[in-house]
């Protein structure tokens, strides 16, 4: 969008003819505009809790919720691994727990300010310079504070289905911030709102911020590979009816330690080698490429090939072993049957009974007495070294 400066107009505006003479979808009163040198304008307001009830309904929204620009949609799978249906990544207990201190006198909450954008493309507006009146057409996005709008449309809906006579929604206000960028610009709001000071979900903030330049390798990886849908990309970590096999924050995180010097002018060639080496393991051993969630069920049961700290030394061994020649060949340990001298143990080299990891990778729990995968930095940096010291000998 270009950017618009006040000057002495009446009005400011993006409004075209398509829209003129419709009515608009929102319209806020007392709204200031903050501008600033070579950006987009913005406007700052106040909504009420009734009213953000009205812009929430489900049958007539009049705001939305574009899932693949912030938190994003978890897949929800059936027992074959299928993907069924998806649900919003958003935490019930959270609103529940914002709802209750708007609810109660003695729980102050503070609330900080909703955010909407009105994209290019997407939604028009006017500025009344002189009455201060903002009108909206189309639907404002909420790239950042739905669980705040969440627990709006929880209060008062609760007001409404109990007949709460004592609490007015309309006399409860939040402050509102309505940005006016680009689309493409609302995962960078996410990313300041969310990564910058008190940090969200890595997986999914380092997969919406594509300005690091790591998370764009993990992307461009994420796309080009053969597990390229076996990439979870919106929660933080893989469940167990999920065939999902790596999470994107650990993808990511592994490069970043493999290619700390990568640059644009190495990037293409990076990517290609990773792409190259990710499919090379999957070949070598299955168990790290695509497999049916009931197979995959039976792997995490007797393997840790595909735990979450063995992912990250794969990744940290594709930097050890690039600029190898014979980089492929150094990997067929990782399908040769393991022996242990020690205890004449002999099997996979990834099998959990293989006495190589217990006590580094594999800790007993005291209480339990289950055998636990360890994902901590030594645990990590052992399962490196050995990789590295078995593909030096192969």
């Amino acid at each position: 969008m270009a950017t618009l400066s006040l000057g002495s107009k009446e009005f400011i505006s993006t409004v075209s003819s398509a829209n003129e003479g419709k009515s608009p979808n929102i319209v806020l009163y007392d709204v200031s505009v903050i501008t600033r040198p070579g950006v987009p304008v913005f406007f700052q307001g106040k909504v009420s809790l009734e009213e953000l009830f009205i812009y929430l309904d489900s049958e007539d929204p009049q705001i939305r919720y574009v899932a693949d620009r912030q938190r994003g949609e978890s897949d929800i799978f059936d027992k074959n691994g299928k993907v069924i249906g998806t649900k919003r990544m958003i935490d019930n207990h959270r609103v529940e727990e914002m709802a209750d201190k708007i609810f109660k006198k003695d729980r102050t909450f503070f609330g900080n300010t909703l955010t909407w954008n009105l994209p290019s493309g997407e939604c028009e507006w006017q500025y009344d310079t002189a009455r201060r009146i903002l009108k909206i057409w189309g639907l404002p996005t909420i790239p950042d504070s739905f669980h705040r709008h969440s627990a709006a449309e929880l209060v008062t809906r609760t007001v409404y289905e109990k007949s709460l006579d004592e609490f007015d929604p309309a006399s409860w206000e939040f402050p509102i911030n309505i940005l006016t960028v680009d689309a493409d610009e609302e995962t960078d709001i996410f990313n300041e709102s969310n990564n910058v000071g008190r940090p969200a979900n890595k997986t999914r903030t380092n997969y919406l911020y594509q300005s690091d330049i790591h998370n764009k390798l993990a992307s461009k990886i994420r796309k080009d590979c053969l597990i390229c849908d076996y990439v979870e990309v919106v929660k933080n970590t893989v469940t167990r009816n999920s065939p999902r096999i790596i999470t994107f924050n650990v993808l990511s995180k592994g490069l970043r330690e493999s290619f700390p010097l990568l640059d644009e002018d190495t990037f293409e060639d990076t990517a290609d080698f990773c792409v190259e080496y990710l499919d090379v393991l999957a070949k070598v051993r299955p168990e790290l490429g695509p497999l049916p969630l009931h197979a995959r069920q039976c792997v995490r049961e007797e393997l840790l090939i595909d735990s979450g700290a063995f992912w990250s030394s794969y990744l940290r061994l594709a930097g050890y072993l690039r600029g190898v020649t014979d980089w492929k060949n150094r990997l067929n340990f990782m399908a040769q049957r393991y022996e242990d001298k020690a205890t004449s143990w002999a099997g996979d080299f990834f099998s959990r009974d293989n006495p190589l990891w217990r006590d580094e990778v594999l800790i007993k729990n005291a209480k339990t007495g289950n055998l636990t995968i360890m994902n901590r930095a030594e645990s990590r940096k052992f399962i490196f070294d050995t990789l590295v010291a078995f593909s030096e000998a192969s």
